[in-house]
């Protein structure tokens, strides 16, 4: 028999030489290179190398500290409560457990009690405030702010109401002035003006008509009575004026255009200039 022997794979003792399994847990070989790990209480995980929290299931009662231990946990009371998980009470209703005063009714149940709380509150001792802008009550941008069974809405321009549905109306702040009817139209307002007053929102005053027919008389320029004539002859005499005097600028530049092609009239030079 050979001191020594090459074995094939399959035939090794996998849990003996490679220890696989932690934390004190069995190990079983199960075929050629397999095996499966028995875990301890408190491990979990395919080699046992995880250690279970058992602080994780929350179980301490009553505002407890829970500690982890190996395969156990710890609870650490407040005052007034003891027990595994401190779910037994030491307090009764003379201990005055429940908070926020008179608003909130003890139920003595002898060696324990219990906190009915008012409406927007509770928890086992009535300390906790109801969120009442969980459930989003501001609608159009609105911001909520929680109050104690109540809420309230911070608007943006434009709504108003509890919950900032309600649109507000162009009109709400009067801005039509002396007497003029608001009227809204297409997100915007106009204002029906009273006689005598204009401007966008009717805040100006306008200047009174003249009462009666108006009747304008151009005879009164040029007459003393109501029975004088038109005078047609200063009229004439003014059209004849111009008519004289456009004819002789006329004979002028007739005159100069001849001077400057060569020939002048007789009568007429070069030193001569007309001007009309």
């Amino acid at each position: 028999i050979r001191p020594w022997s090459i074995c094939l794979p399959g035939y090794l003792n996998y849990c003996t030489h490679h220890k696989p399994c932690k934390n004190g847990a069995t190990c079983t070989n199960t075929g050629q290179g397999s095996y499966t790990c028995s875990c301890r209480p408190g491990y979990t995980g395919s080699n046992c190398e995880i250690e279970i929290n058992e602080c994780d299931a929350n179980p301490c009662k009553n505002g407890g500290s829970c500690t982890d231990l190996e395969n156990s946990y710890s609870c650490t009371c407040p005052p007034g409560f003891y027990g595994k998980n401190c779910e037994l009470s030491a307090m009764t209703c003379a201990d005055g457990p429940c908070f926020n005063g008179g608003r909130s009714q003890c139920v003595d149940l002898g060696n324990s009690y219990i906190c009915q709380c008012q409406a927007g509150f509770t928890g086992r001792h009535c300390d906790d405030n109801v969120d009442d802008c969980a459930s989003f009550p501001c609608v159009n941008g609105g911001t909520c702010q929680d109050g104690v069974n109540d809420y309230s809405c911070t608007c943006p321009p434009g709504y108003n109401g509890k919950n900032c549905s309600t649109p507000v109306s162009r009109c709400e702040h009067n801005p039509c002035h002396n007497g003029a009817t608001c009227h809204e139209r297409n997100n915007r307002y106009v204002c029906e003006c009273a006689r005598g007053y204009g401007g966008l929102n009717c805040q100006f005053l306008l200047p009174e008509p003249p009462q009666g027919p108006v009747i304008v008389d151009f005879t009164e320029k040029y007459t003393e009575g109501q029975n004088a004539q038109f005078p047609w002859i200063a009229i004439c005499a003014g059209i004849i004026l111009v008519l004289m005097l456009l004819l002789g600028c006329a004979a002028v530049v007739v005159c100069i255009r001849l001077r400057y092609d060569g020939f002048c009239r007789p009568g007429y030079n070069d030193s001569v200039v007309v001007v009309c």
